[in-house]
């Protein structure tokens, strides 16, 4: 039986495979998933719900990575921080200068932490951060 994964690691189907081991596989792999959404579909209701409550020099938004962004290792926030920003990818809050940079307003990492987590096409980004004079 071929064991083909995911970039995330989850179980893909293969033609050479016989279909009764392969629907275990789509099933546990579909369940993860749906898993996966429903904590960031939390965090960003979470995150909503709080939206009216916070300063206005304070910013709170998600990002969903493109495939091009994924290529460049980078994307640009949608304002420039004044000072430390909070990020959590992939269920973790990560560690600036360490897993990811930011420089003006663009958020990277290359060659930092952050690259060594596989990020594909629709991770997203939850952000939080202050800015200047906003």
């Amino acid at each position: 039986m071929r064991d083909d994964k995911t970039a995330r690691g989850w179980d893909l189907p293969h033609a050479d495979n016989y279909l009764e081991d392969d629907v275990e596989r789509l099933r546990g792999a579909l369940t993860a998933a749906d898993e996966d959404m429903t904590d960031v579909s939390d965090s960003i209701s979470a995150i909503q719900a709080d939206l009216a409550q916070r300063p206005k020099d304070v910013v709170i938004t998600s990002h969903a990575l493109t495939a091009a962004e994924v290529t460049a290792k980078s994307f640009t926030l949608p304002s420039t921080p004044d000072g430390a920003v909070l990020v959590s990818v992939l269920g973790l809050v990560h560690r600036p200068g360490v897993d990811y940079a930011v420089s003006g307003n663009t958020l990277s990492w290359n060659g930092l932490g952050l690259e060594q987590n596989a990020l594909v096409e629709g991770d997203v980004f939850v952000l939080v951060y202050k800015t200047k004079g906003a």
